[in-house]
C-alpha cells in the first residue's frame, strides 16, 4: 500500500507538470494559481487513500514536481530562477494550504489563504516581470562584429542598402523573423517606444532572418506594419547567421546604440515584463539623447 500510494504520487506528478506546462498559457501567474488548487485537492485526495502522516505526504506529493523542475539546473538553465526555485513553490504551497485546512483552525487557514493571494499579485505585479526581464536584459556582447559597417541589407523594395545610412544618435535594433509570436508580441512596444520618443535622433530599424523569412513574406509583413517612424530591412547574406552563433542569442533581438557604439542588448520576450521593459527602454533612449549615457 505504501509503495503504491508513492508510485501513485510520482505518476502524478509527472503527468501533471507535463500538463500544465505544456498547456500555452500567456500568464505564468494563473499556471501558478491552477497549480496551487490542484494540489490543494489532490492532496485532501491522497490523505484520504494512504496511511503515511499528513507532513510527509506533502513531501511524497510535491516530490516528482520538485525533481523535474530542479533538473532545468542541468537541462536549460534559462528557466532559473522562474521554473526553479520560484514555480516550484506552488505545489508546496497548494499541499501546505490543505494540510492546514485539515488540521488547523479555520481562522488561521483563512489568514494563509489571505497571504496566498498577496503572494500572488505580488508574483503578478513585481515578482515575475522582473525576473523575466532580467533573463532578457544581457549584459555581455553577443555579436561578432559592428552591424554598422560593411553589412548589407534588402528594403521592401529590393533596395541594397547599409545599416550606417540609416542611423541615428541613438538606434534601436530589432532583429526578428515572421511567424515569431514573441516578436510579434513585442512589435507594437516598439511603436509606443518610437511614439512616445518622437524625436528625429531616434531611430528604430527591425531586420528580418533571411533564413526563416522568404522575401515575400518579409515584404508583405513590411508593408503590413508600415509606419515612416520604423525602418524595415531583409538580411539576405545570412549576416545575423555569420555574427550570432552564440547560445544566448535568441529571438526577438535588441541592441541599442548611441552614435554607433552598443550600449544595451535585450533578448526574447515575454508579456509579463512588457510594462518594465518599456519604462526601462524609455528611460535610457531619453537619457542617450539627453547626453547622459
Amino acid at each position: 500500500m505504501i509503495l503504491r500510494t508513492w508510485l501513485y504520487c510520482i505518476i502524478f506528478g509527472l503527468l501533471f507538470t507535463i500538463l500544465i506546462y505544456g498547456i500555452p498559457l500567456q500568464e505564468k501567474t494563473i499556471r501558478n494559481i491552477i497549480i496551487t488548487i490542484v494540489y490543494f485537492f489532490i492532496y485532501l485526495f491522497f490523505l484520504k487513500k494512504s496511511t503515511f502522516s499528513p507532513k510527509l505526504l506533502i513531501i511524497i506529493l510535491c516530490f516528482a514536481t520538485t525533481l523535474i523542475d530542479a533538473s532545468t539546473l542541468f537541462t536549460n538553465p534559462s528557466f532559473i530562477p522562474l521554473r526553479f526555485p520560484f514555480a516550484t513553490l506552488f505545489p508546496i504551497l497548494g499541499s501546505t494550504l490543505a494540510f492546514i485546512y485539515k488540521f488547523c483552525r479555520r481562522r488561521f487557514f483563512f489568514l494563509c489563504v489571505f497571504f496566498s493571494c498577496l503572494l500572488f499579485y505580488s508574483s503578478f505585479a513585481y515578482i515575475i516581470p522582473k525576473i523575466c526581464y532580467d533573463i532578457g536584459k544581457q549584459q555581455e556582447k553577443v555579436i561578432q562584429n559592428d552591424f554598422m559597417e560593411g553589412d548589407k541589407f534588402l528594403t521592401a523594395t529590393k533596395d541594397t542598402v547599409e545599416l550606417k545610412n540609416f542611423a541615428k544618435k541613438c538606434t534601436l535594433l530589432e532583429f526578428y523573423f515572421v511567424g515569431c509570436s514573441a516578436c510579434e508580441q513585442k512589435y507594437p512596444f516598439l511603436r509606443k517606444i518610437k511614439d512616445s520618443i518622437n524625436s528625429p535622433f531616434f531611430r528604430v530599424i527591425m531586420i528580418c532572418d533571411g533564413r526563416y523569412t522568404d522575401f515575400d513574406e518579409f515584404k508583405f509583413h513590411a508593408s503590413r506594419n508600415f509606419s515612416n517612424e520604423i525602418i524595415f530591412l531583409y538580411d539576405f547574406d545570412l549576416v545575423i547567421q555569420k555574427n550570432f552563433e552564440n547560445p544566448k542569442f535568441s529571438f526577438p533581438y535588441e541592441i541599442l546604440y548611441n552614435n554607433k557604439m552598443e550600449i544595451s542588448y535585450f533578448k526574447g520576450f515575454s508579456n509579463e515584463a512588457s510594462n518594465l521593459y518599456l519604462k526601462n527602454q524609455l528611460k535610457t533612449i531619453k537619457n542617450i539623447l539627453n547626453d547622459k549615457l
